[in-house]
């Protein structure tokens, strides 16, 4: 049975290994078994700037940050059109990765103002409504990835991430988005209650 709810653009972001993509999945699962409508997207897309980022970011083809941070945004700029569609459809979007990795993943030697700057007409477009930030050490994030048996990709070496989760805590002060911070090493069920308890007190949510 369908459920009438606002709908809401919701966006999991943390490092590798942080889980933000599990709990993603259990959230759906909550929205689909209260009957509220709703799709789950992930950048970079599966649209054509968004493959060619894949293959970039698994080291398939070689291209330099500043081209990998323009295209970023020109993928979420295609992408903010098809969250509007949906929204306005009156579906709710959860979203894996959005700005806020832009911001963190693009390498220091980037201004982060002008990454900002080059996402600010795509924020016109879209916002989020709450972001969830799932923060992790990196040490136990690695080893998560490790366990996973996955290679790793062009941003999960340890420095890297390190400054990787630096800039997530600085831009999640940054920008003026609802932003949750959920600690991504306390037992995954804890996680997801206090997503549903976020959703249900400020979005009134019937989860």
């Amino acid at each position: 049975m369908k459920t009438e709810v606002s709908p809401l653009f919701i966006v999991f972001e943390g490092i590798d290994g942080s889980g933000k993509s599990t709990q993603l999945a259990r959230l759906s699962d909550r929205l689909t078994a209260a009957g509220i409508p709703h799709s789950c997207h992930r950048e970079p897309t599966d649209g054509p700037v968004g493959r060619l980022l894949r293959r970039a970011l698994s080291k398939e083809i070689d291209l330099d940050e500043l081209t990998l941070a323009l295209l970023f945004a020109a993928d979420r700029s295609e992408h903010a059109l098809l969250v509007q569609a949906e929204l306005a459809a009156g579906r709710t979007v959860l979203c894996d990765r959005h700005l806020l990795s832009s911001l963190a993943y693009n390498a220091p030697d980037l201004d982060g103002q002008w990454v900002h700057s080059i996402n600010a007409p795509i924020r016109s477009r879209v916002r989020p409504d709450i972001t969830f930030l799932f923060d992790l050490p990196v040490d136990e994030a690695l080893t998560r990835v490790s366990s996973r048996g996955e290679g790793r990709d062009h941003y999960e070496k340890r420095e890297v991430l390190q400054q990787v989760r630096d800039r997530y805590l600085y831009w999640a002060d940054q920008l003026a988005d609802p932003i949750l911070r959920l600690d991504a090493s306390r037992p995954i069920d804890s996680q997801t209650e206090s997503l549903i308890q976020y959703l249900k007190d400020q979005h009134h949510m019937p989860l």
